[in-house]
């Protein structure tokens, strides 16, 4: 009995189903100008973009800066000029991507059956950012907006290798670490500027868009006798998608339809579970058509009635931020003044550029060694750029103090004419100064990876010995390793002999480093090596007798 009764429950329940009275959403293609939510203090007309790149290469982003802001910095009720615009867009990138990695522990069960187990995986959380900020600067070149876009507290993180050991895991970062890096950094720099052209057109333009609004009807609205609700509902598609930004819906656009969703707020009862559809139907399209007109105040009042309804929050939830951002929009433009300077300005636009050019040094170049005279020998045998050399670094946020060596300024002072050419580290060999020949080396400590200097002291093929200036004439010592990977694949690797495992135990690091070579290995295992430079000139002298090479200085 007790089953036969639940079957007749569920049947009734599905007879209830079928005969009951439900919105009937119906969805139209809406075109209106959107109003900009901070519009620009100023009657400006046109306006340029300038792209400070920083250290990014925007090559490698797959862009070209002409493209970037075509697509990117598009405003309709403006007309760009490539320069001397009313107005200026000026966006600062920086290529500091890299933050953190860190390692973490998981578990996955291998095999199935009897043979599953339980393994340990290791991988590493990596963390980086993509900063981007801008300013907005009038006629005069004052600043009218001063933004940060995405900060550089505002992190990317992702999830890179699973590998059984540490050393592993550490192993594949080696190898292809930095390349996975530059995948997500590309793909998560294009959804940016994707997202920033949305906000600029959102917070300072006036356009032409398109929306799809919701109006509802009602299922089987004949059973409670508001058809001409329902079939006044359904004939709107031609009225709304025939509208356009030229001739914009009005109230009096909507014809009967203000007349019939009126009387069915006013004579459907809300508690009535048949006419409560009626009256959600009613205030829900009165709210939205007070909203296109931009009647705001009669769009809230009505929309907020639908509380009368009962548990009817998700079509509030839906409206609201409909009505919230239109009336934001119009009070917006409300008597918005020309308080900057709204034509371009010749005089004060030159007096910016030219602060743009020392501050492009003065702010974001640390002088690690003064202008010296000297030459960068570029890669794949391009080129040797001579002129004066500034270095160019970063210092990392939360590292205490640590400098991450982004690249050089190089600037030819016997031709003025020419402009000062900035080359990252991935475009050049090595830097020739002072007597002395630098190579870019990056290096390690523990999460943080960071790119150096470094003036090599000796080698041999395989093998070199570099020292790295921490300034106050005090040096540390590193080994550049040409090796191979578990998969036969040649890698260079870093090691430091001034910290770590191998300022704790010298010998015993060498001794596991250098396992291929018997001259190296029974020095260690005598201690014979100390920490200093002598004694690391001796372990390069030892790899190459090793391997019956010659030793250079």
């Amino acid at each position: 009995m007790k089953i036969q009764a639940i079957i007749l429950l569920f049947i009734l329940f599905g007879c209830n189903m079928l005969t009951a009275q439900r919105l009937d959403d119906q969805r139209f293609v809406h075109q209106y100008t959107r109003l900009p939510l901070s519009p620009l203090e100023g009657d400006f007309k046109t306006y340029s973009v300038q792209i400070d790149q920083g250290t990014i290469n925007l090559a490698k982003m797959g862009m070209i800066e002409s493209s970037m802001i075509a697509n990117h910095f598009n405003l309709e009720s403006y007309t760009y000029q490539e320069s001397k615009g009313d107005f200026l867009i000026a966006v600062k990138l920086d290529g500091d991507h890299y933050v953190s990695k860190e390692v973490k522990k998981g578990t996955k069960t291998e095999g199935k059956g009897d043979d599953a187990k339980v393994v340990t995986t290791y991988s590493y959380e990596v963390k980086f950012r993509i900063p981007i900020l801008y300013q907005i600067l009038d006629g005069k070149r004052e600043v009218m907006v001063d933004k940060i876009y995405s900060g550089y507290d505002r992190l990317y993180t992702k999830s890179f290798g699973e590998a059984r050991t540490v050393n592993s895991l550490e192993k594949s970062w080696e190898n292809s670490g930095e390349a996975t890096l530059e995948g997500w950094v590309k793909a998560d720099f294009a959804r940016l500027l994707q997202n920033l052209q949305r906000h600029l057109a959102s917070e300072y333009d006036t356009r032409p868009v398109s929306e799809t609004l919701t109006f509802y009807g009602i299922k089987k609205a004949d059973k409670i006798g508001y058809e001409a609700l329902n079939e006044g509902v359904q004939a709107l598609k031609s009225t709304i998608e025939g509208a356009t930004p030229e001739s914009p819906l009005v109230l009096a656009t909507f014809g009967d339809n203000i007349n019939i969703w009126e009387t069915a707020l006013q004579n459907a009862s809300a508690d009535d579970k048949k006419e409560s559809v009626a009256f959600q139907a009613a205030a829900y399209n009165l709210a939205q058509a007070y909203a296109i007109a931009g009647d705001n105040v009669n769009a809230l009042a009505t929309a907020n009635r639908l509380t009368e309804a009962g548990r009817r929050e998700y079509l509030l939830r839906t409206l609201l931020p409909i009505i919230e951002d239109r009336a934001n929009r119009f009070n917006a433009n409300q008597g918005v003044s020309n308080t900057y300077y709204s034509t371009y300005d010749a005089e004060s636009a030159a007096v910016y550029e030219a602060a743009q050019v020392q501050q492009a040094v003065a702010s974001s170049t640390t002088l690690e060694t003064p202008s010296i005279e000297g030459y960068v020998v570029l890669k794949n045998g391009q080129d040797t750029l001579r002129g004066l050399i500034i270095d160019d670094y970063k210092e990392i946020k939360g590292s205490d103090g640590a400098k991450n060596f982004k690249g050089v300024y190089v600037e030819d002072q016997s031709n003025p004419d020419k402009a000062r050419r900035y080359l990252e580290v991935e475009e050049f060999l090595y830097i020739r100064r002072n007597d002395q020949t630098l190579f870019p080396v990056r290096i390690s400590f523990g999460p943080i990876s960071m790119m150096t200097l470094q003036e090599p002291i000796c080698g041999t093929q395989g093998l070199v010995l570099n020292r790295l200036d921490e300034g106050d004439n005090d040096y540390s010592y590193w080994l550049v390793h040409g090796t191979e990977n578990n998969r036969g694949n040649a890698v260079k690797k870093v090691y430091g002999l001034d910290d770590g495992m191998a300022y704790l135990n010298l010998n015993k690091f060498v001794a596991n480093k250098f396992e291929e070579c018997p001259t190296i290995v029974q020095k260690a295992t005598n201690k014979e090596y100390e920490s200093n430079g002598t004694s690391y000139r001796q372990l390069v002298d030892d790899y190459a007798a090793c391997n019956g090479t010659v030793v250079f200085e």
